[in-house]
């Protein structure tokens, strides 16, 4: 996986370009060389600052999800690739107009994504602690044992216990809801870019500065969206179990 910068650094347009600026000095004057220097540091720089490079890049970098949290991330990530090629293939002005839009959608795909990535450890270690404990059934078998002893000392020693479990078995419920919220804000996450990709859509029919009229009001749901991430990666950092 290339960086921008290797990208176009070894891109076979521009080496083809430096090539020739060598051959040209070399042959013909020499000051064709700095000549095709500058034209190829130009297309460096235009190559190297390409969005869909650099969004190509972001999308190979990423590691994989937790399956529960994967496939709704692909119809999100997915959606975020519609909007940015159907903005690439609209009128410089129009793109121009909507690039807020496009950053905003950016912004929350890369909420949604570090998220799910901190989710996948939540989530991995929700699984196997849910295969490997049974906080009912440890709470009734610390009852049955408390109930027959008559030690004072190991009651007390028992009674510790069914709080600790008790307490165990409470956190591992506020991680099972945590989960099941995020996976229900990731549909909702997936079907905010969705309309924003409609309302580009019937947009781009519009004159600029209309379009900028309206934009504020396709902005806020996404930004609201962006705000419930952040929020929900608080609480999975304060989830413990």
């Amino acid at each position: 996986m290339r960086s921008p910068f290797i990208s176009a650094l070894f891109n076979p347009l521009n080496l083809s370009t430096l090539a020739l600026a060598g051959i040209f000095g070399l042959c013909a004057a020499w000051w064709l060389f700095p000549l095709g220097l500058i034209v190829w540091a130009c297309m460096f720089v235009l190559t190297y600052r390409d969005p869909a490079l650099h969004l190509n890049q972001k999308l190979q970098s990423r590691a994989p999800l937790a399956q529960r949290f994967q496939k709704p991330f692909n119809r999100i990530q997915r959606s975020q690739v519609s909007l940015f090629n159907n903005l690439s293939s609209a009128k410089p002005n129009i793109r121009r107009s909507l690039e807020p839009l496009q950053d905003a959608v950016n912004q929350l795909t890369d909420l949604a994504y570090s998220l799910c990535l901190r989710m996948t450890s939540l989530q991995n270690y929700y699984l196997v602690t849910k295969s490997s404990r049974d906080f009912e059934g440890e709470l009734f078998v610390n009852k049955v044992k408390m109930d027959n002893t008559i030690d004072e000392a190991t009651r007390r020693d028992y009674e510790e216990s069914k709080k600790m479990l008790q307490e165990q078995a409470h956190n591992f419920q506020q991680i099972s809801t945590l989960l099941d919220r995020v996976e229900a804000q990731l549909g909702n996450v997936s079907s905010t870019i969705d309309n924003a990709l409609s309302d580009t859509l019937r947009l781009q029919a519009l004159r600029p500065e209309d379009i900028s009229l309206e934009l504020p009001s396709l902005l806020k749901p996404i930004q609201d969206q962006s705000a419930q991430l952040s929020l929900f990666e608080k609480e999975a950092a304060n989830s413990k179990l």
